[in-house]
């Protein structure tokens, strides 16, 4: 079954999230099908306006919401989750993502100027 986005940008409203957006928004082009997604609505399309991006598609998915989840991931081919911390928030989205076979890709923060042995 064809999937409704390309890509679901999880976590959109934080500081990574937000960045993601003004990514997408610049290099995405006009094939690429995304969405943005988060836990709530007043947040996702108050960062979807600060982007320059009013029009992009909202979905609310709480972290802990199983069923939210598993609808987000029924909709795309990729997530990409900037939400965190990920140890917390990342199990059921894994989940979810595993039974409907798409790709997760998770944003990960190192400081600069650790080691790269750290």
């Amino acid at each position: 079954m064809p999937k409704l986005y390309d890509l679901i940008l999880y976590g959109a409203t934080g500081f990574v999230g937000q960045q993601a957006i003004a990514y997408l928004a610049e290099h995405g082009g006009t094939q690429l099908r995304w969405a943005i997604a988060g836990r709530s609505q007043d947040k996702l399309a108050s960062s979807a306006s600060a982007a320059g991006q009013p029009d992009i598609p909202l979905i609310v998915a709480d972290a802990q919401d199983h069923v939210a989840l598993a609808r987000l991931a029924a909709q795309t081919r990729v997530v990409l989750s900037c939400a965190g911390p990920y140890a917390l928030y990342g199990s059921k989205l894994v989940a979810a993502c595993v039974a409907h076979q798409n790709a997760l890709l998770r944003h990960h923060w190192r400081n600069p100027v650790d080691s790269p042995d750290d």
